[in-house]
Protein backbone atom coordinates (compact mmCIF):
# COMPACT_ATOMS: atom_id res chain seq x y z
CA UNK A 1 0.00 0.00 0.00
CA UNK A 2 2.63 2.87 0.98
CA UNK A 3 5.44 1.30 -1.19
CA UNK A 4 7.84 -1.40 -0.72
CA UNK A 5 10.71 1.50 -0.13
CA UNK A 6 8.45 2.64 2.87
CA UNK A 7 7.66 -0.89 3.91
CA UNK A 8 11.80 -1.98 4.24
CA UNK A 9 12.15 1.21 6.44
CA UNK A 10 9.45 0.81 8.63
CA UNK A 11 10.70 -2.78 9.27
CA UNK A 12 14.30 -1.40 9.94
CA UNK A 13 12.56 1.13 12.07
CA UNK A 14 11.20 -1.49 14.04
CA UNK A 15 13.61 -3.77 14.19
CA UNK A 16 16.67 -1.20 15.77
CA UNK A 17 12.98 -0.27 18.18
CA UNK A 18 12.51 -3.74 18.94
CA UNK A 19 16.50 -4.08 19.64
CA UNK A 20 16.23 -1.25 22.16
CA UNK A 21 13.89 -2.40 24.37
CA UNK A 22 15.41 -5.77 24.85
CA UNK A 23 19.08 -4.21 25.53
CA UNK A 24 17.01 -1.60 28.31
CA UNK A 25 15.57 -5.32 29.91
CA UNK A 26 18.55 -7.21 29.75
CA UNK A 27 20.12 -3.87 31.19
CA UNK A 28 17.92 -3.72 33.84
CA UNK A 29 18.11 -7.08 35.36
CA UNK A 30 22.10 -7.28 35.34
CA UNK A 31 22.02 -3.92 37.19
CA UNK A 32 19.07 -5.99 39.46
CA UNK A 33 21.15 -9.19 39.32
CA UNK A 34 24.36 -7.29 40.64
CA UNK A 35 22.01 -5.04 43.44
CA UNK A 36 20.28 -8.34 44.69
CA UNK A 37 23.99 -10.44 44.92
CA UNK A 38 25.52 -7.70 46.82
CA UNK A 39 22.62 -7.27 48.90
CA UNK A 40 22.40 -11.17 49.75
CA UNK A 41 26.77 -11.17 49.78
CA UNK A 42 26.63 -8.49 53.08
CA UNK A 43 25.39 -11.43 55.52
CA UNK A 44 27.89 -14.00 53.69
CA UNK A 45 30.80 -12.06 53.71
CA UNK A 46 31.47 -12.44 57.47
CA UNK A 47 32.53 -16.03 56.75
CA UNK A 48 34.38 -15.12 53.26
CA UNK A 49 32.36 -17.35 51.59
CA UNK A 50 30.18 -14.13 49.52
CA UNK A 51 33.21 -13.17 47.79
CA UNK A 52 33.47 -16.49 46.42
CA UNK A 53 29.98 -16.60 45.46
CA UNK A 54 30.20 -12.87 43.88
CA UNK A 55 33.35 -13.51 41.72
CA UNK A 56 31.38 -16.70 40.25
CA UNK A 57 28.46 -14.65 40.09
CA UNK A 58 30.36 -11.40 38.11
CA UNK A 59 32.03 -14.49 36.02
CA UNK A 60 28.52 -15.34 34.41
CA UNK A 61 27.50 -11.98 33.88
CA UNK A 62 30.43 -11.29 31.90
CA UNK A 63 30.11 -14.39 29.72
CA UNK A 64 26.18 -13.63 29.37
CA UNK A 65 27.09 -10.00 28.27
CA UNK A 66 30.14 -9.49 27.52
CA UNK A 67 33.61 -8.38 28.70
CA UNK A 68 33.75 -6.38 31.43
CA UNK A 69 30.01 -6.18 31.51
CA UNK A 70 29.36 -3.97 28.64
CA UNK A 71 26.09 -4.57 27.08
CA UNK A 72 26.28 -6.24 23.60
CA UNK A 73 23.16 -6.46 21.22
CA UNK A 74 22.41 -9.73 21.36
CA UNK A 75 19.49 -11.51 19.51
CA UNK A 76 18.80 -13.06 22.62
CA UNK A 77 19.63 -11.03 25.53
CA UNK A 78 16.40 -11.11 26.96
CA UNK A 79 16.28 -15.13 27.34
CA UNK A 80 20.13 -14.76 28.28
CA UNK A 81 19.01 -12.40 31.55
CA UNK A 82 16.23 -14.74 32.37
CA UNK A 83 18.55 -17.96 31.90
CA UNK A 84 21.42 -16.46 33.80
CA UNK A 85 18.98 -14.88 36.61
CA UNK A 86 17.94 -18.94 37.31
CA UNK A 87 21.24 -19.96 37.41
CA UNK A 88 22.32 -17.74 39.75
CA UNK A 89 19.51 -18.39 42.06
CA UNK A 90 20.07 -21.80 42.00
CA UNK A 91 23.76 -21.18 42.51
CA UNK A 92 22.18 -19.29 45.78
CA UNK A 93 19.73 -22.10 46.94
CA UNK A 94 23.17 -24.80 46.19
CA UNK A 95 24.98 -22.46 48.45
CA UNK A 96 22.35 -21.51 51.39
CA UNK A 97 21.74 -25.55 51.58
CA UNK A 98 25.57 -26.44 52.09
Amino acid sequence: MFGRKNDKAMRATMRRLIKKEVNEIAEKERKRIIIETTEDNRDQQKNGSGTQFRAQVLFEMTKAFGQKGENKVFNNSFLKATNLLSYIRELWKKKNSE
